[in-house]
């Protein structure tokens, strides 16, 4: 309990420098069992940490980088209420709190993840599910670009306004759920004729 008189960024630096080394699962494994961890984060459970052994053997077998806060992710439930408080708590940094809050949306192809969210949390969520595209993923992928615009749905007769906004999204959905083809005609034809 002489843990809570630590302070949070304390607590999340030490964590953080833990989970960084390239086999954390057995220490973690005994603080989880001797109850370390319950005073500052309850919500690490004892299975977690095959879950993060998981997450370790896979950065490795993919030639990931040893990531803290993906390995973080791994020890706590994809919850995205709990991940904010956690985030919260700990006072990490907007752009990890945002990293480990979208861990916890874990369905999608990893291109769709990958273009809604960016590269680096397609391959936090590929590790986390154990994805078996996950290495072409991280080969392969490049962010697709739409190249559809207002002024195209504006050149087909729809006045300016909330409406071609409202077109342009449901197409965007469109594009992504297609698997994000080169040629977009089709989609503004069926949004617009």
């Amino acid at each position: 309990n002489d843990l809570t008189t630590l302070s949070h960024e304390r607590v999340r630096d030490e964590l953080l420098k833990l989970l960084v080394v390239s086999d954390p699962a057995p220490t973690v494994k005994v603080m989880v069992e001797q109850g370390i961890f319950a005073p500052v984060l309850p919500e690490i459970a004892a299975a977690a940490v095959t879950t993060l052994d998981r997450v370790c053997v896979t950065e490795m077998r993919l030639a990931l980088a040893p990531d803290p806060i993906r390995r973080f992710a791994g020890l706590l439930p994809a919850d995205a209420a709990i991940l904010d408080a956690v985030a919260t708590r700990l006072r990490l940094s907007n752009a990890d709190r945002k990293r480990l809050i979208l861990t916890a949306e874990r369905n999608g192809s990893l291109a769709e993840i990958g273009y809604r969210d960016g590269r680096d949390s397609a391959v936090d969520r590929g590790v986390l599910r154990e994805d078996s595209g996950l290495a072409d993923f991280i080969v392969t992928w490049t962010k697709p670009v739409f190249t559809v615009s207002g002024r195209n749905i504006i050149a087909r007769g729809v006045a300016p306004g909330p409406e071609v906004s409202r077109i342009l999204s449901e197409i965007e959905r469109a594009w992504i759920a297609a698997g994000f083809p080169a040629d977009v005609t089709p989609l503004l034809d069926r949004y617009l004729n």
